[in-house]
């Protein structure tokens, strides 16, 4: 790894913050080990005992069990609510969104929406996410498979719901295209290491990243850090997630991923 050097063509690319338009078109942290007498290691997480989540805030029921459906529920750490899903698509969406780290609130299933259909009759649509960013704004998001998109007339729904200047929010169609196996992955990654990672080893971490300029493998940045522990990589996803560095070739985060650090960061 080199100091001072630029970094070429590939600033920003693959951070999980990116455009939050876009979402930015099992290899991730390292398993824990178990120690001979059948308990982890140091990097384990310890045993929390904590209350119930909050009750969803959809504004429809979803049936949690259906046959050829995939359903669920994840609990979000913006206000340990419940959110949730009936794709692993949507899913995806949702991890995305929570590891954003310019989003304050997630809603799912956000509606009735009501809006004129071409024959004039008046009809009623539930956006799957409404994500309010920190400066306040707000973007409704549809979720679509790409070979469901036609079918369902989703974009001439959006479309409508548009003219009637109804909803104060940004309305965006999001498909796989956007939502990401490797953006999912990253993002449940970041989640978990915004849990675990020691503060103080992500503010060394950062430090020393300010003084290094170039591409280089991050095991080999935590080497040169003197953290290439467990507690240097979750701090890596950590500020990977905060978009201080970025993987150069659009991968997951893994200690074999070269990343950079992304000049134009600036600390909040």
């Amino acid at each position: 790894m080199k100091k001072d050097n630029d970094v070429r063509d590939c600033e920003g690319k693959a951070s999980l913050r990116g455009d939050l338009d876009g979402f930015q078109d099992d290899r991730t942290a390292p398993r824990k080990q178990r120690c001979h007498d059948g308990r982890r290691d140091e990097g384990r997480e310890p045993i929390v005992l904590r209350a119930s989540p909050k009750v969803s805030l959809a504004g429809r029921p979803i049936a949690m069990r259906s046959r050829g459906s995939f359903r669920g529920t994840i609990i979000s750490p913006l206000d340990d609510r419940e959110i949730h899903y009936e794709s692993a698509l949507e899913r995806d969406a949702a991890y995305i969104l929570l590891a954003d780290p310019r989003v304050a609130a997630l809603r799912e299933q956000v509606g009735p929406i009501s809006f004129k259909a071409a024959d004039g009759s008046l009809r009623q649509h539930y956006f799957d996410f409404v994500a309010t960013l920190c400066d306040g704004s707000k973007h409704a998001i549809a979720v679509k498979y790409e070979k469901d998109v036609d079918k369902s007339g989703i974009r001439d729904v959006l479309a409508r719901i548009r003219a009637t200047a109804t909803l104060d929010a940004r309305i965006l169609l999001r498909t796989e295209r956007h939502i990401t196996r490797i953006k999912a992955d990253n993002a449940r990654l970041v989640l978990h290491a915004n849990r675990v990672a020691n503060v103080e080893v992500v503010a060394e971490l950062q430090h020393f990243l300010a003084s290094v300029h170039g591409v280089a493998p991050l095991a080999d940045i935590l080497q040169a850090a003197g953290l290439s522990t467990s507690e240097g990589f979750y701090a890596a996803a950590r500020l990977f997630g905060l978009g201080v560095i970025g993987c150069t070739n659009g991968g997951a985060l893994t200690y074999e991923t070269r990343v950079h650090r992304i000049n134009n960061h600036q600390d909040k």
